[in-house]
């Protein structure tokens, strides 16, 4: 679990966004968060599709209290979601995905797998809560600034 959260703050994006992951009632500030990880022009229509899976993804992480990773025992669910999503993209014109974004999912999807072989049941959100809370994005930068140095690439 600690891996998925330290891939997810790998991006100081990542930890801006997740300030407005929420519930269906905080829909008005989904076009930000998608913002601010990258995603540009999108209509309504393709964010509620996005939604979709970024519901299936971050449920665990917005809801605060102990619980499985996935309450449904159907082990192809997040294949369906997938399905849906991939079927809705299609209906609205597709959508380009920002270059993080591959490495964010395919790890939440890989560590949740996990999970959901362990039958965890956690507060997901509070281990999150707990991550960003020692977020310092200055911090990020100082520390990518000399790895990239490091290696010629600054």
């Amino acid at each position: 679990m600690r891996i998925f959260l330290a891939i997810l703050l790998a991006s100081s994006a990542a930890a801006a966004a997740s300030d407005m992951v929420g519930p269906v009632s905080c829909r008005t500030c989904h076009a930000e968060a998608y913002r601010i990880w990258g995603f540009r022009n999108l209509s309504k229509e393709t964010m509620e599709v996005l939604n979709l899976w970024a519901e299936f993804l971050y449920e665990p992480l917005v809801q605060d209290k102990v619980r499985p990773i996935q309450y449904s025992d159907d082990m192809s669910y997040g294949r369906k979601i997938a399905h849906k999503v991939h079927e809705g993209l299609k209906r609205t014109g597709g959508v380009k995905i920002p270059r993080e974004f591959p490495l964010m999912d395919r790890a939440a999807i890989g560590l949740g797998s996990v999970m959901l072989h362990l039958q965890a049941e956690l507060n997901f959100h509070r281990l999150f809560e707990s991550m960003i809370g020692k977020f310092d994005e200055a911090a990020l930068a100082k520390r990518q600034k000399a790895a990239l140095a490091k290696v010629g690439l600054a």
